[in-house]
């Protein structure tokens, strides 16, 4: 995500993934939180990071990637499987995180 002045927003979380191991993983971005709102990352339901920002995230113009970046052209592939991806209308609260992450 890129704030309006072109500055990338990142949130690293604190766990470790093991190779071959499924984990779930839940990014929230609250325009409601702090001036310019934040950015929450779960792992596996737990919370694992939280970035403030510090300007608005501007909205998108192009398609919505997952297990990619795109600067120009497509980068960063995961190398991994990725399944079960959902998307709201909303920023998600912590406990419905959690029981998203349990259904799983």
């Amino acid at each position: 995500m890129y704030g309006e002045g072109g500055r990338p927003e990142r949130v690293v979380s604190s766990t470790k993934v093991k190779p071959l191991t499924w984990v779930h993983l839940a990014a929230v971005h609250d325009r409601g939180a702090g001036s310019a709102g934040e950015i929450r990352m779960y792992v596996d339901g737990r919370l694992e990071g939280v970035k403030l920002l510090k300007e608005p995230i501007r909205p998108s113009s192009g398609p919505f990637y997952v297990g990619r970046s795109t600067f120009g052209e497509p980068v960063d592939f995961w190398p991994g499987a990725i399944t079960n991806v959902a998307l709201w209308d909303r920023a998600l609260s912590g406990a419905e995180a959690r029981s998203v992450a349990a259904r799983i």
